[in-house]
């Protein structure tokens, strides 16, 4: 697999800014200046970089979905189980939420369907086998060794993102009830992690369905 394209300290933390300005104002109510302002540059260096809005806005969405890509295909290509895939990718996609928290915001606001897969296309093809693709490869491993159920790849995969996704789209929620959440965010998401792959696993080992029987 091909690595991401490589970005400056400057541009990538232009982008971090720039993600947290989309998220909260969207495409056409962000504005330059405040991304340079959160930056602490002017806003002739932002368009020395990015040209302008437009291309900024682009290259955002390419850069977090280059690193999705990478960072689920190195979590789980060498993982010898199942349960170690779901271990490493709950993991590493939750700490790439963590470290870019605006960015379900983001995907739900200011994506369409059909942008969406044409990046997805694009970033796929420069960096190889897609996390779908490399996720069912292992799954389906793991069910022809017995370890797992044959359950539906597409709807495992997006419980599993979607269990991952939750806890950041709540957590404001959950502050407002609880206000010691925000002390113990870091607790509240390795516990998350736990849960999601405790309920993820049983529901999926063959044990399970023993059980049943």
């Amino acid at each position: 697999m091909q690595g991401p394209k490589e970005y400056s300290e400057k541009e990538e933390k232009i982008f971090r800014a720039a993600i947290e300005e989309f998220a909260e104002n969207g495409k056409q109510g962000a504005r330059m200046h405040a991304i340079a302002d959160h930056v602490g540059c002017n806003k002739a260096l932002v368009h020395y970089y990015f040209r302008n809005k437009e291309r900024l806005y682009e290259e955002v969405f390419d850069f977090l979905f280059s690193r999705f890509f990478i960072t689920v295909h190195n979590a789980i290509t060498d993982a010898p189980t199942f349960e170690e895939t779901l271990t490493r990718f709950v993991d590493e996609f939750t700490d790439f939420l963590e470290e870019f928290g605006p960015y379900p915001i983001l995907m739900l606001k200011e994506m369409d369907m059909d942008s969406k897969k044409k990046r997805f296309e694009r970033i796929k093809e420069q960096t190889g086998m897609g996390p779908m693709s490399l996720f069912r490869e292992k799954m389906e491993q793991a069910v022809e060794r017995g370890e797992i159920r044959d359950l539906d790849v597409r709807q495992t995969f997006m419980s599993i993102m979607g269990e991952c996704t939750y806890l950041f789209i709540a957590f404001p929620v959950l502050s407002l009830s609880n206000p010691e959440a925000a002390k113990h965010k870091k607790e509240i998401i390795e516990e998350r992690k736990q849960h999601i792959i405790d309920l993820i696993y049983n529901g999926l080992k063959n044990k399970g369905l023993n059980n049943r029987q």
